[in-house]
């Protein structure tokens, strides 16, 4: 099983070395995913591993950092010419898109790289070779939207913690809408994750998806919700619909929530008779949160088919949207296996966004 995309490598040699050695090369062994963190690990050829060592950059938001830190710009070679760097130190690392790697000779000076536009190019042209590694997520086109699709088969990451898969199985688009799954591969379950890739902010989301209800396993959830990676003082802007029992056979099978939800006040749990289409809205103002379900697929809800709605006008109210992105997910509780057995698939058949005038 190919449990990552293929990274896009670009290597530039750049200087030749003595007569007994090939010309010097980086290889990467393990990059982590993009939005999450580990080590990447890597080997060099073509160079004594006492005599030259790594000069690691990250690029977030068109923006370049040296890692792993500012004090330890260089990370020396092993022996056996291999190494390893943690390029995820802190803020949003995990969602660099690209990472840089020069073979430096040991004890060269490697100035500041904290935010540049650009690396610096008397530092590229002292490299002794170089590595360009491009970490993109795979994106998908939906409702006139980009969606990101959540890559994590190299470690188990939030929520659940669970393994996440951005492969054609798991994650597709076709003439019925956005898929999302859980499905089982080589003995592990793999979870479904879309991030709408532009932050829309305040306005009116509205979803029209197929009903889960049948299928969805007491240890499942079904999650869209807004998310903001640069705002975690704010409890990330978090707010949510959910389906799902969370292990209670008798329980609720949906809810609204603003983060944190074990605030009294920030939930409201409830249940309904389940359609076969489900329209869900979320009207998000600088002075109140609306939440609304209703039967069909009808761009508002009339009385007859108002299923239930919430509003929210407490302490946690996130009043400003900052960069928070909207997600759709289907995951497992504790990351164990689903309750029923067996995998999951909930179709989204079309979503829309209207800005506050």
């Amino acid at each position: 099983m190919n449990h990552t995309r293929p990274f896009a490598l670009a290597a530039f040699l750049l200087a030749a070395a003595g007569p007994s050695l090939a010309q010097p090369a980086i290889e990467v062994t393990r990059v982590p995913e993009w939005g999450t963190a580990g080590p990447l690990e890597g080997r060099v050829d073509g160079v004594e591993p006492a005599e030259a060592a790594v000069a690691t950059f990250i690029n977030a938001d068109g923006a370049w950092w040296m890692k792993p830190t500012r004090a330890a710009p260089l990370m020396p070679l092993r022996p056996d010419g291999t190494f390893s760097v943690n390029i995820v130190t802190g803020g949003v690392d995990r969602l660099a898109t690209h990472v840089t790697l020069l073979l430096m000779p040991r004890g060269a000076e490697v100035p500041d790289v904290l935010g540049d536009p650009e690396l610096p190019q008397e530092l590229l042209d002292a490299a002794l070779a170089r590595l360009d590694i491009d970490r993109s997520p795979r994106a998908l086109e939906f409702s006139g939207q980009t969606w990101l699709v959540k890559p994590a088969e190299l470690v188990e990451w939030g929520p659940g913690p669970n393994w996440f898969s951005d492969d054609d199985a798991s994650v597709w688009v076709d003439e019925a809408g956005l898929h999302l799954t859980i499905r089982e591969e080589d003995g592990r379950w793999l979870c479904s994750e879309v991030i709408c890739q532009e932050p829309l902010g305040l306005g009116t989301y509205r979803f029209v998806t197929e009903s889960v209800a049948d299928d969805l396993p007491l240890n499942a959830i079904a999650g869209i919700f807004t998310w903001d990676d640069y705002a975690p003082d704010q409890h990330f802007r978090e707010i949510d619909i959910e389906l799902g029992r969370w292990g209670e056979p008798n329980g609720d099978f949906a809810q609204y929530v603003v983060q944190p939800w074990d605030r009294p006040g920030n939930r409201h749990r409830f249940s309904y008779e389940v359609p076969e289409l489900v329209s869900h809205m979320i009207e998000w103002t600088s002075g109140a949160i609306i939440w609304r379900t209703w039967r069909g697929d009808a761009p508002s809800p009339t009385p007859e088919p108002l299923l239930h709605e919430w509003a929210y006008s407490g302490d946690d109210l996130p009043a400003e949207p900052g960069r928070a992105q909207l997600r759709m997910n289907l995951w497992l509780i504790d990351g164990e296996p689903p309750a029923s057995g067996r995998g999951v698939e909930m179709v989204v058949r079309e979503f829309d966004f209207q800005p506050l005038p």
